[in-house]
């Protein structure tokens, strides 16, 4: 029971691996459509995770194991080698998981970082060169200069 909790979970991770990597390849190549397909896809993921995570807590409270407790290691280690394996596997693949999100993240942040100074860029160019104003009369900008002077 316990080895096909793990099992189930490392499924999960490894479904949540393949959409960070390609929620990475539509970040690198900036395809907005793939990126909210993906954010749903991702949902899912991490929903489902939080679900064999409970399963998973279960089945270890079953077996009298407690991964907070201070000598889960040791524990761990008089289950069979099965369980201490997907263990680690599990271990593994979760911050394999939590390292691309991360990833991914500083990504979007950079992306967004840049997108927000192009934004303001256009923006007080616009405003520098309107010819009409928000009133839809048009705008007549003074010269830098005074008439008269040269």
């Amino acid at each position: 029971m316990l080895c096909d909790a793990l099992r189930a979970e490392i499924e999960g991770f490894e479904a949540l691996n393949r959409v960070l990597e390609d929620e990475h390849a539509a970040l690198i190549g900036t395809d907005a459509d793939r990126l909210l397909s993906l954010s749903q896809d991702k949902t899912r993921a991490v929903q489902r995770l939080a679900e064999l995570a409970r399963v998973r807590g279960s089945t270890l409270r079953a077996v009298a194991l407690d991964p907070r407790a201070g000598d889960f290691r040791m524990r761990l280690e008089e289950q069979p080698d099965e369980v201490a394996s997907l263990w680690g596997t599990l271990v593994s693949i979760a911050d394999r998981a939590r390292e691309r999100n991360r990833g991914n993240g500083d990504l979007l942040s950079s992306r967004m970082a840049h997108n927000r100074a192009a934004l303001e860029t256009l923006g007080a160019a616009a405003r520098r060169h309107s010819v009409y104003g928000p009133d839809g009369q048009s705008v007549i900008q003074p010269a830098n200069r005074t008439l008269g002077q040269a």
